[in-house]
Parts: C-alpha cells; sequence; structure tokens
C-alpha cells in the first residue's frame, strides 16, 4: 500500500489533480485521525487537514521515496501545519 501513496505522491507533484484526489481518498481517514489527535476539537482539525493538503500539494515534489514513506512525509507536513495553528491560536 505504501508504494501506491508514493506514486501517488510523484504524480501529485509533476501536477496529477486525479493522483492527488486519489491520495486524499485513501489517507485523509488516517491523517484526520492525527489532526483530532492535535488539535482537540473537529472544526479545528478540518482546518488542519485542508491546510495540510494544501501544502502536501504544493511541496509534493520535495518528498523523496529513498529518505522515508510518503505515508510519514505526509504526517509530518499535517503535524507541522497543526503546531502551527495552535501556536497561532496562543
Amino acid at each position: 500500500m505504501e508504494d501506491i501513496y508514493a506514486e501517488l505522491l510523484q504524480k501529485t507533484a509533476q501536477g496529477d489533480q486525479l493522483a492527488f484526489k486519489k491520495l486524499y481518498e485513501a489517507t485523509s481517514p488516517k491523517l484526520m485521525s492525527l489532526c483530532l489527535r492535535l488539535m482537540r476539537t473537529e472544526a479545528l482539525a478540518e482546518d488542519v487537514l485542508q491546510e495540510g493538503f494544501i501544502k502536501v500539494w504544493e511541496k509534493a515534489d520535495s518528498f523523496s521515496p529513498g529518505k522515508g514513506r510518503a505515508l510519514t512525509w505526509m504526517s509530518t507536513v499535517i503535524r507541522n501545519k497543526g503546531l502551527d495553528k495552535l501556536r497561532s491560536l496562543k
């Protein structure tokens, strides 16, 4: 399964919107649970997930399969968005 995420992420880096849609559909439930744990409210978690996926779209070309797994990379992007949001709320 991880190989398919990496493949979809690499296609996303080339601007493939269908690949991005498939990547979102496949990974958003897992990443939403990460957002919920971090943000503690559904509304904030949804915001972070959306902002995180925008960042994934923009930065997909910086993903390197040789350095790690696609889902781990995406989790890091989304976690960082969540931490930025928490800092901005203080």
